[in-house]
């Protein structure tokens, strides 16, 4: 959405966009320069594609139409100049609701008397002690029933239903009514549209980090992200406030107030500090680097591509991003926060990305050492060695890309019974004192604590784990060099590590 909103935003996309067909494919010709979109000629003069982009932005609260000229509200324009992307846009689909404008469009067209928030519904239903966790074929259910916060009862029992075998065309009391869409009334399809909305949902709910995706018996299912807890539970508060349809740009700048009760900004021209499309292009494809991997000075790779893909030089390119780069850690948030619960497809690059943040952000020498194996013994060894910055101390750290990493007594046995005892192996001869062994995971289940504390008082190492997200502030925080070594005490300390303060 980042990439995006810079490209639309430039001066040149946001003169008379409205009826401009020139502008709208000069906008999606600058998504194919970005790389966000295929190349290609345009094989219909009067695409609808810029609009579909149009409609998508504007129904996630980020932009408003005022005299022909699309502008950013004020969280699009937070995220087109590089605020952290991932709180703004769990902000939008938190706050967001119908009835709405999008919501108003013709081809959209949902009921006004419709009052729900549904990605909160969708939350609130994964909270209900009878659900826990849903399929996508349940997650139909609220798509066509949820209707305002009350229907959550209604839903509940559908869903039942369907895990007690009833097939989901079942569930339609009045399929007219009940599967009514005004692009595929009568068209046969409309079952397979609604699934479709459903996996759109679910998407953006997983790519704003707010929910887990789980293969449970061989099923695809969706379930709450307990770190996002607070959250949530601050937006449920505010479940029944509902912002009054009116005039586009009223209602559009008041969804998009994220951080504030309202927006009170004087908005005479768009986006004052992007003014050039070659800026627009290279901030675009900056910010889709920095959501792969974790940027933590001058990309020099990134440069010599811009130059030789784009023709930039080193100097545009170095003023464009220069001002990103200590922010560029909020881009891999979501990344970082995905691949912690991606399970065993995605558990070597969380290793190596808790391994960049132990090197580039706590300033220790880490190695990625997960798949590397012992020339004398059976085994390998931990999947981060970790060398203080003063050389006398080290630690190991385990990456385990699991929501629910319980420590079991094989991983137990391993931390015991190999990676400790052998951890001289990683230091080239080195006299390091190991000062700690660690787990970072998506999230624990079970008694984490009690295993830590036996671990410690076994091995005679500070033992300790840390939810990747609660990893990933600390890795904000700036952490000095001279602070490492509080660090290091901490990270002894025997339990679960929550808020850590230096």
């Amino acid at each position: 959405m980042s990439q995006i909103l810079v490209l639309m935003m430039q001066h040149n996309y946001c003169g008379e966009w409205s009826g401009n067909q020139n502008v709208q494919n000069a906008f999606c010709k600058g998504l194919e320069e970005a790389g966000l979109k295929k190349a290609g000629v345009q094989y219909d003069p009067h695409s609808g594609g810029p609009r579909t982009y149009q409609a998508q932005l504007k129904c996630l609260g980020l932009i408003f139409e005022k005299d022909g000229r699309m502008l950013a509200t004020k969280a699009g324009d937070d995220l087109a100049n590089g605020f952290p992307p991932l709180p703004i846009m769990q902000s939008m689909l938190l706050r967001h609701q119908y009835p709405s404008t999008y919501g108003s469009l013709p081809n959209v067209h949902i009921n006004p008397r419709i009052r729900v928030k549904p990605f909160l519904f969708v939350l609130k239903l994964l909270n209900h002690p009878k659900i826990v966790a849903l399929t996508n074929e349940e997650l139909a259910i609220p798509v066509v029933f949820g209707h305002m916060s009350d229907c959550i009862e209604i839903c509940v029992k559908k869903i039942l239903e369907l895990r007690d075998g009833a097939k989901l065309a079942d569930m339609f009391d009045d399929r007219q009514n009940d599967l009514y869409l005004p692009r595929s009334a009568g068209a046969g399809k409309t079952i397979p549209n609604i699934l479709d909305i459903a996996n759109t949902c679910k998407n953006y709910l997983q790519a704003c980090c707010l929910i887990s995706v789980e293969r449970i018996d061989g099923v695809e299912r969706i379930l709450f992200s307990e770190e996002m807890r607070a959250l949530y539970e601050d937006a449920l508060k505010l479940e029944e406030q509902f912002i009054p349809l009116g005039p586009e740009e009223a209602f559009q700048r008041a969804y998009g107030a994220w951080d504030r009760i309202k927006d009170t900004r004087q908005i005479i021209e768009p986006a004052k500090r992007i003014v050039s499309a070659e800026e627009g292009v290279i901030l675009s494809q900056f910010y889709r680097l920095c959501g792969e991997q974790i940027v933590s000075e001058v990309p020099e790779a990134f440069v010599e591509e811009m130059r030789r893909s784009f023709g930039f030089d080193k100097s545009k390119v170095l003023d464009a991003i220069l001002p990103h780069i200590a922010n560029s850690l909020d881009f891999f948030e979501a990344t970082f926060l995905e691949l912690s619960k991606g399970g065993a497809a995605k558990a070597i690059a969380f290793e190596k990305a808790v391994c960049s943040l132990f090197n580039d952000r706590l300033h220790f020498k880490a190695k990625h050492t997960g798949q590397l194996r012992r020339l004398h013994g059976i085994g390998g060894y931990s999947d981060v060695f970790a060398i203080s910055a003063d050389d006398q101390t080290c630690g190991i750290v385990d990456a385990k890309a699991s929501p629910t990493y319980n420590l079991a007594s094989s991983d137990y046995l391993a931390m015991t019974g190999n990676y400790i005892p052998n951890y001289r192996e990683l230091a080239e001869g080195n006299p390091l004192s190991l000062e700690f062994c660690m787990y970072v995971a998506g999230g624990f289940s079970g008694d984490i604590d009690y295993k830590l504390r036996s671990m410690k008082a076994e091995s005679g190492v500070g033992s300790s784990a840390i939810k990747a997200i609660h990893l990933l502030y600390l890795a904000k925080e700036d952490v000095t060099i001279a602070q490492q070594q509080a660090l290091v005490e901490v990270f002894k300390s025997g339990h679960v590590l929550n808020s850590i303060r230096i």
